[in-house]
């Protein structure tokens, strides 16, 4: 990789099935990505109201501990999930352990604690707007060139994840203003 641009692995994580992209962001130009790999990882089949079993994360561990030495991640995302509504099990219950997981296989592999960022915005600095579809989602990152290859949605998802944060957070550095709205009842 050029020295010109920092790599990020961004992840995708979910009750059944996980979503992986490296991504590749150049330190000169904000909107110059590359995803030079994307992936879905799907342990095991599972019922749909089953989740991840150990045998899932040690895959989850596997997979990670690939990509950290292949690719030398500089920085890893993680999706960050609300612990309300349809994705509360997921929330609550996925998310903490998958990221337990990354840190580890990292550490193992770059001998350091990961910048680990837990990603809520995404969607914002992806499409200018918190709540979306995955067909928007899937359409914007195919409109960029980068739909080349995806199989799965969770793979979009991921690659989402990484250049939807990278997008907010340079936006936040040229000084945009980030609303949130909080609804009172």
């Amino acid at each position: 990789m050029a020295s010109d641009y920092t790599r990020y692995l961004a992840v995708d994580p979910g009750s059944q099935k996980l979503g992986f992209a490296i991504i590749d962001h150049s330190k000169t130009t904000t909107d110059n990505f590359r995803v030079p790999d994307h992936g879905m990882l799907r342990p095991r089949k599972v019922a749909k109201e089953e989740t991840f079993t150990a045998k899932s994360f040690v895959a989850i561990y596997d997979l990670i501990d690939r990509l950290c030495k292949e690719w030398k991640p500089n920085e890893c995302l993680v999706e960050n999930f609300g612990v309300h509504g349809n994705q509360r099990r997921t929330g609550m219950f996925v998310v903490p352990r998958v990221k337990a997981i990354i840190e580890l296989a990292w550490y193992r592999n770059m001998g350091t604690i990961p910048k680990t960022v837990m990603v809520s915005h995404w969607k914002s600095g992806l499409l200018g707007k918190s709540a979306a579809e995955k067909a928007e989602v899937t359409a914007k990152l195919s409109h960029m060139g980068l739909g080349k290859g995806v199989t799965n949605q969770d793979e979009f998802d991921a690659m989402g994840i990484g250049i939807g944060y990278l997008l907010f957070k340079s936006d936040l550095r040229k000084g945009a203003k980030i609303i949130r709205v909080r609804k009172t009842a």
